[in-house]
């Protein structure tokens, strides 16, 4: 297995890890986490991260399938 190591993680009720071991049989779709994803990679190259960020995550409305 490949492993990445960023400066952050999210999870978004997606499938976190391609293993052999049951963690669950249900996953949402990997869309929210790649927003999130964006939304701090955005934040990120911008500086440290603050609370106000993280909260402004929270209440993104985009609609990536517009």
């Amino acid at each position: 297995m490949n492993y990445i190591n960023p400066p952050y993680l999210a999870t978004a009720n997606n499938k976190v890890a391609d293993t052999d071991i049951y963690l669950q049989w249900r996953w949402a779709d990997r869309y929210r986490h790649d927003r999130i994803m964006e939304l701090l990679a955005q934040k990120a190259a911008r500086g440290k991260i603050s609370v106000k960020d993280v909260m402004d995550i929270q209440r993104d409305i985009v609609d990536i399938f517009l």
